[in-house]
């Protein structure tokens, strides 16, 4: 399993008002299901959807395959035919997939019409496919952005951050100087990107606009962990040569630290109330995982949890994985709401959406009282996306848009 899946898989992984046409540009404006515009729907990662859907508790059984499209071979030993999670804004539907051409893997950044799958545009983004690793695809405006990881020694740490036109493909810029590149986040006019090497972990903000450097921070000695972004502020894993380790929020304008928490709490960002209310971290060295709710504002402990992974933050929820089963939280104060057991436990990734979590195995359970729904599809989604009245299912070389 590849870097950015097993973070996923652990755990320690603009919205639209118009319906416009498969064939037009993106818009900016929010609509009818929302947009899932970054690998985990926004910045601070919340895998949670707020925008009303036709896709609700009552009518999310009724959904059937619409579209599907296949890849093609392997790229870095990916085991995927689709680079990452597929992307939604407005009417179109983002994906980094590969192909095979003279033998030779490459790497191509599609859009097609979310409604009827028609081809839009395709641009070669990669011409040694074999040699990069891609994802973390993401709308801000008329912007597609993504991370191009080198997975090859001897230099396997290094990537790049790029930024294509929504409306035709075409490469805008690139981040001038490589670096341990993994992850991505937008928020704004700021491009978040982190990475880890050897040596530490790597943070770094872009300017959207031309992908200027705004500043770059070293963490001796420990990982960068996602970029989970609240508040105009980057909430990160801060480490020092001496002196203790601590979870730091830095303003996303200079970098400069706002808070630190400095006490026994786990070190890692793993996702984010999308309001600015809770960030949750946590430590996966042993299970089950320990995760700490902090006040977004000021870093100070909420609660603790014992849990196995973090599947998404809703607006007044924190749905975790507890055994063989999900488990339902206040989000503010941890308090257990509802727990549902599942023969299979519950699968990665997840998304909660208009009253509906989903998990990846295709079980749609109501986010309210917790009573199972029915079962969408089988297999396991390695991507998972809800956007726009529809549900993108990445499986393998597979991508399935199921809909009413």
């Amino acid at each position: 399993m590849d870097a950015r899946a097993h973070l996923r898989r652990t755990g320690l992984v603009v919205i639209l008002l118009a319906l416009i046409t498969g064939a037009g540009p993106a818009s900016t404006a929010a609509s009818r299901g929302g947009d899932w515009g970054q690998t985990d729907h926004d910045a601070a990662r919340s895998r949670s959807s707020t925008a009303p859907s036709q896709l609700t508790p009552s009518t999310v059984t009724g959904v059937r395959a619409q579209q599907k499209f296949t890849g093609g071979p392997v790229a870095c030993e990916t085991e995927k035919g689709f680079e990452g999670a597929p992307v939604v804004s407005g009417n179109r539907l983002y994906a980094l997939r590969t192909r095979q051409i003279s033998g030779t893997v490459t790497v191509w950044l599609t859009a097609r019409s979310l409604r009827s799958g028609a081809l839009i545009w395709q641009k070669q983004v990669d011409a040694t496919g074999d040699n990069t690793q891609w994802g973390e695809l993401t709308v801000s405006g008329d912007r597609l952005l993504a991370v191009g990881l080198n997975c090859r020694p001897p230099i396997a740490t290094q990537g790049r951050v790029h930024a294509f036109s929504t409306s035709d493909g075409r490469r805008l810029w690139q981040s001038r100087e490589p670096g341990p590149w993994s992850w991505l986040s937008v928020s704004g006019r700021h491009v978040v990107t982190t990475g880890s090497s050897v040596e530490g972990g790597y943070s770094a903000v872009l300017d959207v606009r031309d992908g200027s450097t705004s500043w770059v921070k070293f963490s001796p000695g420990c990982g960068a962990g996602l970029p989970v972004v609240v508040r105009s502020a980057l909430i990160m894993t801060h480490c020092r040569a001496s002196g203790p380790s601590a979870v730091a929020s830095r303003r996303l304008s200079d970098g400069r630290i706002l808070w630190k928490n400095t006490g026994r709490v786990p070190l890692v960002p793993i996702r984010a109330a999308a309001d600015g209310s809770v960030v949750i971290t946590g430590d996966s060295r042993f299970l089950p995982v320990t995760v700490a709710a902090l006040n977004a504002r000021t870093g100070a402990l909420r609660y603790r949890l014992k849990t196995e992974a973090v599947l998404a933050v809703g607006p007044e929820l924190l749905f975790t994985r507890c055994g063989n089963a999900v488990c339902d939280h206040a989000r503010l104060s941890g308090e257990r709401v509802w727990q549902t057991r599942l023969p299979a436990g519950a699968s990665e990734p997840a998304v909660v959406a208009a009253g509906v979590l989903y998990l990846a195995d295709g079980t749609v359970i109501d986010a309210d009282s917790g009573a199972v729904l029915g079962d969408l599809w089988k297999g396991t989604a390695d991507e998972l996306t809800v956007a726009r009245d529809r549900v993108v299912v990445t499986t393998g070389a597979t991508m399935t848009v199921y809909g009413r």
